[in-house]
């Protein structure tokens, strides 16, 4: 009975040492961008010369990486990238979308009148972003990241 459980405790000392091991690999791993040269990214957008309505969000796609990087829009439509929670992107091209607030945001009615294809969803039609800068396939919209500090207007229009 004695082999058993010095068996059975050495097991589970083995066991949890390459928990810990494991865990304090997976703490070490590389979770940041990949190696090479680095901008910011910051800017302003606008819908025919206003604001987009608050909660909207810019989001890129890295072309060579597939990376997402992202930028809450503010109140007065200025916005600043952030890719994995840093502000550093890496250089090159990307496709950029424009979206307006989350469903959770809305009301029922402006969530019909988005589906029928009609409003943005904050339903301010004086700031309503249209469905196509939503995706980057239809957007039209594209920016080519630099080293150092790029800023990146955006003005969306019918």
């Amino acid at each position: 009975m004695k082999t058993l459980t010095l068996v059975v405790n050495r097991t589970s000392n083995f066991a949890t040492l390459m928990l810990i091991v494991g865990l304090a690999t997976l703490g070490c791993s590389k979770t940041t961008l990949p190696d090479g040269p680095t901008g910011t990214l910051s800017g302003k957008v606008t819908y025919n010369g206003s604001a987009p309505p608050t909660g909207s969000a810019i989001s890129l796609i890295h072309e060579k990486t597939g990376f997402v990087a992202v930028g809450s829009i503010q109140a007065d439509g200025s916005y600043a990238a952030q890719m994995k929670g840093q502000p550093e992107l890496p250089v090159g091209a990307y496709q950029v979308s424009v979206t307006g607030p989350p469903a959770a945001e809305m009301t029922p009615d402006q969530m019909a009148a988005m589906y029928e294809g009609k409003t943005d969803p904050s339903g301010d039609s004086s700031n309503a972003i249209p469905a196509k800068y939503a995706d980057v396939t239809t957007s039209g919209l594209t920016y080519d990241v630099k080293e150092g500090a790029n800023t990146y207007d955006v003005p969306l229009t019918d």
